[in-house]
Parts: structure tokens; sequence; C-alpha cells
């Protein structure tokens, strides 16, 4: 009979060491990201003297091949907290549950509530029952200024890796490990995109020869709680060469019919697929556009930025299509506990970090002050007016100014009810 944890555990080679893409400064213990990726060994000196010798101590791109043919067995992303004696927490979500525990253990006594998924005990089936905040701190403590530090899940990612030039040494992976949801979404994209085309040429993501590289790049950044533009070393997967052109010569397969009949006499059925929804005609032409924060907006063809009255108007009426479009597919509307993580974190950013204006905000819009209570269909409505899906998207500037607008519109209508409220 297997041991649960210890035999049936995922097929692995042995870990040779870490990349990394920043390090801590030795003298403010914070941690600094680098333009290089930063290479260490475990214990293996021969290892790493031929790495030396082919990419030197700073290198920006690394030849990479994966062990394994599906991508969930070299790459996965998890929410994880850490103290000193290791991993104290880890949880994942998905569409269908939501955020839920992989790993828990007790800061103060070191008591293990939930393993492998599953809790431990009576207690620990409880604590696993109970819904995840990711606003909560998992624990605090004093810092050498004997200030107070809490302790949040963050997102970290795994990818497993065998690096060719090492190979003939020692058979074993390099980890990567980033913590940028922008860094995992790149890579999450980047191995679908990679492991789609290999499947339609019949092959799998076993061997290709592929590049981690990093890149210079614009992006926003949320800083204090203040948004800003500014270089990023962004961490991607490339492949190229042979591999390259025959991904082109999948994708001109694929578009092509197989035959003249196929064109024309095509069976038509009906496929299930993600419900999707059509939003007003206004919102729609703005979704996908990004606008540099620091332009002024101007007014767009479809009449946007709207004045507070019409900006709910049309928020309203985009929920009854999304509604009725989903109805339609007979499909529930669903949003998760990151979804509204990400909604609150986006407004915060558009108020410079005060959450009281969000509330504000929230309330004059949705009913609710807190992004917890909104309704899923207004979850999804907000995230698409400002055209934002993953953290460390940018809204567009256009949505900005309309919450910024809604926002003082809703302070001065607060300010009125209050004044016909009071006694005369």
């Amino acid at each position: 009979m297997p041991i649960l944890g210890l035999t049936n555990v995922p097929k692995a080679f042995l870990r040779l060491g870490h990349i990394r893409k920043g390090q801590r400064d030795p003298q403010t213990g914070y941690p600094v990201d680098l333009d290089y990726f930063r290479v260490t060994f475990n214990n293996q000196p021969e290892c790493e003297e031929v790495f030396r010798e082919a990419y030197g101590d700073k290198p920006t791109s690394i030849n990479i091949r994966l062990a394994f043919p599906n991508v969930d067995e070299v790459w996965d992303a998890n929410y994880e907290a850490y103290s000193k004696g290791g991993m104290i927490a880890k949880a994942a979500s998905s569409p269908s549950q939501g955020l839920y525990w992989i790993f828990y253990r007790r800061h103060d006594d070191g008591v293990v509530l939930v393993r492998n998924g599953i809790g431990v005990g009576e207690e620990g089936n409880l604590f696993a029952s109970k819904p995840i905040d990711l606003e909560t701190p998992i624990y605090s403590y004093k810092s050498n200024k004997n200030e107070k530090v809490d302790v949040f899940l963050e997102p970290v990612g795994r990818l497993n890796v065998v690096v060719p030039e090492i190979a003939h040494i020692m058979v074993g992976y390099l980890e990567f490990r980033p913590g940028s949801p922008k860094d995992i979404a790149n890579i999450s994209r980047e191995l679908a995109a990679i492991d789609y085309f290999s499947k339609q040429a019949g092959k799998d993501i076993t061997g290709l020869p592929m590049k981690l590289t990093r890149l210079p790049e614009e992006i926003t950044k949320n800083i204090g709680g203040k948004l800003s533009r500014g270089e990023s070393w962004m961490v991607h997967i490339e492949v190229g060469g042979e591999w390259g052109g025959r991904a082109l010569e999948v994708i001109d397969r694929l578009a092509l019919p197989a035959s003249t009949s196929d064109a024309i006499e095509g069976e038509v059925r009906d496929i299930e697929e993600e419900p999707e929804f059509d939003a007003p005609p206004d919102y729609q032409d703005e979704v996908d556009k990004e606008f540099p924060i620091e332009e002024p907006v101007e007014k767009t063809g479809n009449g946007r930025p709207y004045p507070p009255d019409t900006f709910r108007e049309n928020f309203n009426k985009m929920i009854v299509t999304m509604e009725a479009n989903f109805a339609k597919k007979k499909a529930e509307i669903v949003v998760d506990d990151v979804m509204r993580k990400i909604l609150a974190s986006t407004i915060d950013g558009i108020f410079n970090g005060e959450k009281t204006m969000r509330y504000t905000f929230t309330r004059w819009l949705c009913g609710h002050a807190s992004t917890k209570k909104l309704t899923p269909v207004q979850v999804r409505c907000l995230m698409t007016v400002m055209g934002v899906t993953a953290f460390g998207d940018p809204p567009s500037a256009v949505s900005m100014t309309e919450i910024r607008q809604a926002h003082t519109f809703a302070l001065k209508t607060e300010g009125q009810q209050e004044l016909l409220e009071e006694p005369q």
C-alpha cells in the first residue's frame, strides 16, 4: 500500500540548485531585483564550474530543457508563506473551489492543521473549511527596529529545468522560483502555447530546446499604493530555430481545411466553451486598450470618460447584459477571492492606497463598500471597465478618470444626504 505524501509523490530528479531573480541587500536586508539570473548550486562544485564557464556569473539567458511531457510536472504556482524555520502555509485556487489550503502549520506552536490538502484531525478539518482571506496575515513578528511586520500569503512559482551544458555531469534540475505575478503569468502563457503547438505536431514538451531569458520591459508598478511606470527585467521562455519554423508550419496547417469538401460541408455542432458576454459598445472599444498613466485623458470617440451619472447608468446596463448572456448559455457567473483581491488592489492603486476612498466609490456604485460583498457580476463588470485581469495590470487611464470623478461625486452626494437628515 502507498504511504500518502511519501510514495505517491511526483516524479523528479535531484535538485542541483536554484535560479533566482534577485538577492537581499546586505545592508538593508530588503530584496533587490537584478537584471540577470543569480544561479546557486547545492554542493555541486563540478556542475557549478561548468556552468560558470558556459554562462559566467551574470547570465541573462540560459538554455533549458523540460524533462517531463506535461506542463504540470515541471511548473506550478501557489500562494505561500514562510517563517525562519521554513514554509508554514501553502494555498492554491481553482474556478470551482476558489482558494483552498494545501498545507498549514500554526506559527505559534508548530502544530500542522492541513497536510496534502487534507485537514489533520477535527481541529484541522474545521480550519480547512473556513474561507481563506489573502488580506489577513498568516502571522506577525517584531523587526530589529521593534516594528510590527505582517507576513501574508504571496504568489510563488516553481519551474524545474534541465540545463544541457551540465546534464552530462549530473542528471538533475535547477529550480527557478519567480514571485512576481507578471513573471508567473508570462511563464504560464508561454508554456501553454509551446505545449499546444507541440501536441498539434504530435509531440510533447520533453526535450524541446528553449531559453529562460530576462528582458527589460516598461511596466506599471504599485509602490506604496502609488502607480508608476518603470523598467523591470521580466522573465520569458523562448523557443526558436528549427522548432520555431515547425510551429509556423503547424499554424499554417491549422488555418487550412483538410480538403475543399471539408470547407463546404463541415459539421455544425455545439461545443462547450467558457461563457462569454457582450459588453455594451460604449465600453467594449476601450477594454483592451492601454493608456500611459502620465498622459492626459481626452474624450474618446464613444464619449468616455463618462460623467458619474452616465458612468453608473452604463455600468448597470453592463450588468444586465452580462447576466443575460450567461443565462442564455445556462452558465453561472463565478468569481473567486483572487479576483476580488485583484479588483480591490487595482482600485486602491487609483486612489494611491486610500482604502476609504475605494469604500466610498464601491458603495456609491454597487451598494456595498467592501469588494468581498459585491456580487460576482459586479466584480466582473468592474474589472472589464478597468481592463484588468491579473495583479499588476494597469487600469486604463479613462477608467481611472471616471472612477475618481465618481468618488468626488459620491462624497458630495453623501454630504448632501447628511445635511438633509440633520434636524432643523
